[in-house]
């Protein structure tokens, strides 16, 4: 596990918000033999690979490619997918190489574009919200655990259960120990929303914040979140980062979180080249 960062630059910050993405996402130590999610690294980029034809669950991360080769290998990139019939989300950001990837993606090869923005909280600053009445979280600690989670995560998400099930769960199963820890909300007694929290480029990321429909509205998003914070607090972190969603984004900034940059989710799907 990396050294905890304390006291970072604003510049520093907004490269932890991608790098600790990056290693969540897409990085070789979460593949094991026998697992059908793959993980493809080079020096150009990574590619996170599930098999599963539904464009969340497959990635392009870390790019750092060739100027006067980008239309090349940004086609290398598309047909490997293509050759797969598996839809893909680029990310691209402030250290994507080179910066004008974001344009030509969009222009010339028609990846639909979606912003999200990059947020951060130092601890010290944390707004705690009120406690909800009926509301226990727990933390994911045994193998029977880890199929509710997988479960709410793509139910909350809007996955197709047929086809992504086990997506999340792999995620759980296959960590470095202590590198991360995983919260189940439950509400009057039923399983009701989750959260993530991921330790690594020196400060904790959140992840995968998510209550299922009939019980928002409650604040239990923001309790959630709020024990996924509390962790990295025990654990001395000082930095805490997240992407937001368009519905999460009102809920962050009450709890404290700034946003700093943006990151570009960039889809692709077969039908594009058909």
């Amino acid at each position: 596990m990396s050294k905890i960062l304390t006291n970072p630059s604003l510049e520093r910050i907004k490269q932890v918000i991608e790098e600790n993405s990056h290693e969540y996402w897409g990085t070789k130590e979460r593949e094991v033999k026998g697992s059908r999610i793959k993980f493809i690294e080079t020096e150009e980029y990574t590619i996170t690979d599930s098999g599963i034809p539904f464009s969340m669950c497959n990635y392009v991360l870390k790019t750092n490619l060739p100027t006067e080769q980008l239309e090349k290998k940004v086609e290398e990139v598309i047909k490997y997918f293509e050759e797969k019939k598996l839809p893909f989300i680029w990310h691209t950001g402030s250290q994507t190489k080179p910066a004008s990837l974001t344009d030509l993606l969009i222009s010339k090869y028609n990846f639909s574009q979606l912003i999200i923005p990059g947020m951060y909280l130092n601890i010290t600053q944390l707004k705690k919200g009120k406690e909800i009445k009926d509301l226990e979280i727990v933390k994911v600690e045994e193998k029977n655990q880890y199929e509710i989670w997988d479960d709410l995560a793509i139910t909350t998400f809007n996955f197709p259960k047929e086809i992504a099930k086990g997506f999340y769960r792999h995620f759980l199963e296959h960590k470095n120990e202590g590198d991360q820890t995983a919260f189940i909300g439950y509400y009057k007694g039923k399983p009701v929303a989750v959260s993530l929290v991921c330790f690594k480029q020196g400060v904790a990321g959140i992840y995968c914040v998510g209550t299922i429909k009939e019980a928002r509205g409650k604040g239990i998003g923001t309790a959630i979140t709020y024990a996924a914070v509390k962790e990295a607090q025990e654990r001395g972190y000082e930095i805490v980062i997240l992407h937001a969603s368009e519905m999460g984004l009102n809920v962050y900034k009450k709890m404290g979180f700034i946003e700093v940059c943006q990151v570009n989710l960039l889809t692709w799907r077969p039908e594009q080249t058909s």
